[in-house]
């Protein structure tokens, strides 16, 4: 019996153009729905901008900022 039947050979000339034609499609799926650059940029954006809250939180805690009259 051999490897190569007609039914892998099948898949393989499916797979030739069929891999191709899903990778090129699922690149502006992923900028539509996951990401691209501009998604990318503003997360980052995000995350500095938490980053600079929670070292500001650190600061304002430690100094005993904004504590109420009873502590």
């Amino acid at each position: 019996m051999t490897f190569w039947t007609a039914e892998r050979l099948q898949f393989l000339r499916v797979a030739q153009w069929a891999v191709p034609v899903m990778v090129l499609a699922g690149v502006p799926l992923y900028n539509r729905y996951l990401g691209g650059p501009e998604k990318r940029a503003a997360w980052e954006e995000y995350k500095e901008r938490q980053r600079v809250f929670a070292e500001e939180a650190q600061k304002r805690i430690a100094s005993g900022e904004g504590k109420s009259e009873g502590e």
